[in-house]
């Protein structure tokens, strides 16, 4: 069994959080890079930011689902706190 990936930081933001391109963009080169205040909190308003947009964009593509501003906000957060892929698993992936 592969060892648990665990973050070192405050925000527990871990940097397989990130692509290589958004790593650099953000300057996250190492994982002690996200115990730095400024970085941590650059790469989680990055994430939530993130995760807005896909949700928005699920909001767009599915009107049906009768999102709202504040659904989308909550969605965001919910997957920063639990992680995206838990909720990319409900069945709606832009992608795919």
């Amino acid at each position: 069994m592969p060892a648990k990936r665990r973050s070192s930081n405050l925000s527990k933001t871990k940097m397989e959080s990130f692509s290589p391109k958004e790593r650099n963009f953000l300057g996250i080169l190492t994982p002690s890079d996200l115990e730095k205040p400024e970085v941590a909190a650059r790469a989680v308003l990055f994430l939530l930011a993130r995760n807005a947009d896909y949700f928005n964009n699920l909001s767009n593509t599915y009107p049906s689902l009768g999102l709202t501003n504040a659904d989308i906000n909550n969605a965001a957060t919910l997957s920063y706190n639990q992680g995206m892929t838990k909720l990319q698993s409900l069945g709606f992936d832009k992608d795919g």
